[in-house]
């Protein structure tokens, strides 16, 4: 059975973080970087709250995963 592609699909319900949305489509941190056009650093930090995510690029992210914005943004 084929993993359902994150990138295809936009979220259907929101995930309250990053790690819950790999999570949930059973994605390492270098596969769902690549869903996301980032590095795995990059990715990683995001994940752990030690980088923020701004502009375009939470957009992206927060179009694709479903996570809130104030999370992406550091502000939740």
């Amino acid at each position: 059975m084929r993993k359902p592609s994150p990138r295809r699909a936009r979220a259907v319900r929101p995930y309250p973080n990053l790690a819950t949305w790999r999570a949930a489509h059973g994605l390492n941190t270098r596969e769902a970087a690549a869903v996301l056009g980032m590095s795995q650093s990059r990715y990683s930090r995001l994940e752990r709250g030690v980088a923020t995510a701004m502009g375009p690029v939470a957009k992206r992210v927060m179009v694709t995963t479903g996570v809130p914005i104030e999370i992406l943004a550091g502000v939740a």
